[in-house]
């Protein structure tokens, strides 16, 4: 049975992802809540995202495949791992996806942000404002 693209679920035709688009795939790839994204998640979000939304990778498979991807996630912490940790925050993530109204825009990264804008973090996702924020949200809170 092949296992199902995660991002198949997102609209490939928009050129960018929602905000609550883009917590939901950081929080399926990071898969051991750490709040970063490692070299193995990394991996999977990127060989997800060649097959889902550049069509490429799409034989089984594959040691040029594998090598592609590798070279990739080499380039991508290059790139996008501002603090060269070896892991990737959300708001590295965020940097690599195309993001349509994130509050994210202004801010500090998550781990130096001041008290106000976590309190407007805060208030953006408490839509119903009942004082708190679901699960799916928490993330971001520093670990």
């Amino acid at each position: 049975m092949v296992e199902k693209n995660f991002l198949s679920k997102f609209s490939i035709g928009r050129s960018k992802y929602i905000a609550k688009d883009f917590i939901e795939i950081w929080m399926h790839y990071d898969t051991d809540r750490s709040g970063f994204m490692e070299e193995d998640e990394v991996t999977a979000f990127l060989t997800d995202l060649c097959k889902n939304r550049y069509n490429i990778l799409d034989s089984p498979g594959g040691e040029a495949e594998s090598d592609l991807v590798n070279q990739a996630v080499q380039q991508i912490f290059l790139t996008y791992d501002t603090n060269n940790d070896g892991q990737l925050t959300l708001n590295e993530l965020y940097l690599i996806l195309n993001v349509e109204d994130s509050v994210f825009n202004d801010m500090s990264p998550v781990e130096e942000m001041e008290s106000e804008e976590i309190e407007t973090l805060f208030n953006y996702y408490d839509k119903e404002k009942q004082g708190f924020v679901d699960s799916d949200a928490a993330l971001f809170c520093p670990g």
